[in-house]
């Protein structure tokens, strides 16, 4: 709706005949002729359903006029206000308003007088009932007063002013002021919001038209605990950027009375790296970033300086307090040195690819190799029947590989378990028919060092002369070592003949000697242990007849001296 012009009066709707005749009554009892305010009670019915009056309808006089409020009511189309000198009645509407104003300024009422307000809600079909009525008294003509409002003041003293006075008067501030509970709150003195001029105790103003409202000013101030430092990642990589955003307490504020207090982030700096060398932020505006990229490992600390400002009312700026009341906070950070992955292979053939994941580690870093029967993070079972694991090495057909720990280096790597197919060392008595042929239980692989055992077979009529390898062809005694072959090694027993007891020549011939051999009977070789055997066994046999054949002709020519 439109706002209708002042001079547009108009009567309340007719009532019916119960309310008419008490309507009467209490003009008469009023002794007035006027239109009662119980009029209001029923109002031309256009629908079925009565919107709410509106509440809380107050009215208060400004230098300006009189306001008059109220509170909203859904599904309205509107308000109607009216005015009255008298607190029954007669009403006029002085206003006709759309649903979204809930206010109006009455800048018809006359000084000295009183003045009563209803309010009106105006539904699609129906009007409601009045709301309650609000008063206002102005003060005579060429009279006014000076109100102090305490926005929020809960103890020291809010001034009362009863005077009254006229345009043009000089007026001084009392030097009572109002305080508010807590400390982060000053006192910063009276304001006109009419003007903007700001009065403290004891200034003097001149009387404006209309009277004047000065409002309590409070300075706020700020705190440094509330001051913040985020960093968006604690927790980097070399090559990482570090960024942060630093909040200062009441850093957006823009600054209303005089003396209060704001933080601003002004610079910032990262130690060690840049040696306390302070770095403005850029832009100097909220909100206040900054980050630097971070190449070496290590410890850090962001640290940002904050400027404690003042409001200056005089001149409607802020001042910076300077560097004593600075406000410093510092936020550690780490960077560590780019990792790399490390993975293990099982390598049991060139095709197997079967891998278990070590994890990630810095360039340098000496890693713990895994055992094979507890592999990566996953803790695979490596080990293989018939293979010695040879250690992990990076060429997955090397020999030989590493245990124990392993320098990562600075880029991906992946480790093979290098495998050594294992051999056995057997012994064979080759004939013994006693003593002990060892066992060996234990595996060998290539290279490895393997010691003869201490056990020794024996064998009837032969004398053990030691192993012969046939891997290498040579002859071992126990305690001796040899390096394992490519494959499984066998070591044969090495026999020779035991020799016959030979002749006493100091004793008579005895029975079964050559000498007591009856006349054309022939001694057996075999029988006296002459045959050879085979192989290097026929050489000492040969020897040791040609010796007695030898021996019987000395025998001989001795005998023939004799009978001479």
């Amino acid at each position: 709706m439109e706002e209708s012009p002042m001079h547009d009066i108009r009567a309340l709707p007719a009532s019916t005949l119960p309310h008419r005749a008490l309507a009467i009554l209490l003009a008469v009892l009023l002794g007035a002729s006027m239109l009662p305010l119980t009029a209001f009670a029923d109002l031309e019915e256009r629908g079925t359903q009565r919107p709410d009056a509106p509440g809380n309808v107050q009215a208060f006089l400004e230098s300006d006029g009189v306001h008059v409020t109220w509170d909203a009511v859904a599904d309205v189309d509107g308000y109607s206000v009216f005015r009255s000198v008298a607190k029954n009645g007669p009403f006029e509407i002085i206003f006709d308003l759309n649903a979204q104003n809930l206010s109006c300024l009455d800048q018809d009422a006359a000084p000295g007088g009183t003045y009563y307000y209803i309010v009106i809600s105006m539904g699609p079909d129906m009007k409601s009932l009045p709301s309650n009525v609000a008063s206002v008294t102005l003060p005579p003509y060429g009279q006014f007063h000076v109100t102090y409002d305490g926005a929020g003041a809960d103890a020291g003293t809010v001034p009362v002013d009863y005077n009254t006075y006229l345009a043009g008067d000089l007026v001084t501030v009392p030097t009572e002021t109002p305080t508010r509970i807590g400390s982060e709150y000053t006192f910063g003195g009276w304001k006109d919001f009419a003007t903007g001029e700001v009065y403290q105790p004891g200034d003097p103003f001149t009387m404006p038209e209309g009277g004047i409202t000065l409002t309590a000013l409070w300075a706020e101030h700020a705190v440094p605990g509330n001051n913040r430092l985020v960093l968006d990642d604690e927790t980097l990589t070399a090559g990482d950027t570090v960024r942060f955003t630093a909040t200062g307490d009441r850093q957006d504020v823009a600054g209303t009375a005089g003396g209060e207090t704001r933080y601003i982030p002004i610079s910032w700096t990262i130690l060690p790296l840049l040696d306390g060398v302070e770095l403005p932020f850029d832009p100097p505006t909220s909100p206040y970033r900054g980050g630097a990229i971070m190449g070496e490992p290590g410890r850090y600390y962001v640290m940002v300086t904050y400027d404690m400002q003042y409001f200056n009312i005089c001149c409607n700026e802020w001042e910076s307090m300077g560097p004593d009341n600075h406000d410093i906070i510092a936020v550690p950070f780490s960077v560590r040195a780019q990792v790399h992955s490390l993975t293990y292979l099982r390598n049991y053939t060139p095709e197997d690819a079967f891998f278990s994941p070590a994890g990630n580690f810095a360039a340098g870093t000496e890693v713990p190799l895994s055992d094979i029967g507890s592999v990566g993070i996953l803790q695979d079972d490596y080990t293989r029947d018939g293979y010695r694991f040879m250690g992990w090495s990076a060429d997955r057909f090397a020999s030989q590989g590493v245990v124990g720990d392993y320098l990562m280096p600075s880029e991906e790597t992946a480790l093979y378990a290098i495998w050594a197919r294992e051999h056995a060392v057997t012994y064979d008595g080759n004939g013994a028919d006693g003593g002990t042929v060892p066992t060996d239980p234990l595996a060998y692989v290539k290279d490895d060092a393997v010691t003869v055992a201490s056990d020794e077979p024996t064998r009837a009529g032969y004398k053990f002369a030691g192993w012969t390898a046939d891997h290498d062809g040579n002859v071992y005694r126990a305690g001796d070592t040899f390096a394992m072959p490519e494959g499984d090694a066998r070591l044969v027993a090495r026999w020779t003949p035991q020799a016959a007891p030979g002749p006493d020549n100091n004793q008579a011939a005895k029975p079964g000697t050559p000498a007591n051999t009856p006349k054309g009977t022939q001694a057996s070789a075999s029988k006296m242990g002459f045959l050879p055997k085979t192989g290097d066994e026929a050489a000492p046999f040969a020897l040791l007849g040609i010796v007695a054949a030898l021996g019987a002709s000395g025998v001989h020519v001795l005998r023939k001296k004799k009978q001479e």
